[in-house]
Formats: structure tokens, sequence, C-alpha cells
């Protein structure tokens, strides 16, 4: 039993950095879009000055952050449902609902994963590069893979939490 309270920590452990590593990498593209929004603004409008490459920066930024994001609203159960029919189950059958919904999003995770490897391996052969940074676009289409990957990781453990450990976050409960 001990052994097994150890794993538990340690995937809770793992699922704070995880969470911890989103929410850094979510803030800081933000931050620093809204920065080069208001640079862009200032040298075009007060400075006369054409900012060429703010808006597709911003715009790459914006993208990276969302996809991080839908990691961060499946660890907290944020996305969008209609529970109108589960509400009117009995708790036992909501509960096999709930885990098979679970499950199937889980596996559209892994889909949108393993076709956003394939994509960015195509964008890889293909060479084509962002027309104001000249970044390779196989590097901009890495924010899909990125962000459906911690959403598999997050869908997974968000899977194990409610339906095998049998533990699902109290609403109360703080996550990072």
């Amino acid at each position: 039993m001990d052994e097994k309270r150890s794993d538990i920590v340690a995937a809770d452990r793992f699922m704070r950095l995880v969470g911890w590593l989103q929410n850094i990498f979510s803030v800081v593209p933000l931050v620093l879009m809204c920065f080069i929004v208001l640079v862009s603004v200032i040298m075009r409008y007060a400075l006369k000055i054409p900012f060429t490459w703010g808006e597709e920066a911003a715009r790459y930024l914006m993208i990276f952050a969302a996809m991080l994001a839908i990691g961060m609203g499946v660890r907290e159960k944020a996305h969008l449902g209609v529970t109108i029919f589960t509400d009117l189950m009995p708790k036992k059958l909501r509960f096999v609902v709930t885990g098979f919904a679970q499950l199937i999003s889980l596996g559209i995770y892994l889909c949108l994963t393993y076709l956003s490897w394939q994509f960015i391996t195509a964008q890889y052969k293909f060479g084509q590069f962002s027309a104001a940074l000249k970044l390779p676009m196989y590097l901009v289409y890495g924010m899909l893979l990125l962000g459906f990957g911690f959403s598999c990781i997050e869908s997974f453990y968000v899977f194990y939490r409610d339906f095998i450990r049998r533990k699902p976050l109290d609403a109360t409960e703080e996550i990072i």
C-alpha cells in the first residue's frame, strides 16, 4: 500500500510540474504579445515607422498560448459541455457515461496529436517559411503538437484521477 501511495504522490507531483509549465508557457507569450502589439502601435502611429514583423509575431504568440490553454482547460474541466442529459441520470449511470466521454476525449486528443505530428513532418519536408519572421513553418505548427500533447497528458491524468483512483477534484481544490 505504501508503494501505491508513493506512485500516486509521484503522479501528482509530475502533473503539478506539467501544469506549472503550461501556466508559464502560456503567460509568457501573452505578455510578449501585448508588448509587441504596444510597440507596433507606437511605431506605426506615433513614430510613423513600419513594424513589419510585429503582427505576425503577435499572431503566433497568441496561437501558442491558446494551444497550451487547451490542456489547461482539460485539467480544470473547463471546456464547454452539455450536461443536461447526464444530470438527469442516476449517479452510477452518470459515472459510467462521464467516464466513457472522457475516454472518447482522450482518444480524440491522441488522434489530433498523431495528426499534428504527421502535419509537422510534412511541413519540415516542404521547407516553407513564414512571411515576415522567416521562421520555418514546422516550428510554427509545432504549437499544435505541443497543445494536443499536453491535452493528452492532462486528459489521461483526469481520467486516472476521477475513475481509476476515484478521487475527483473538488470545486474548491486548486490544482496548481
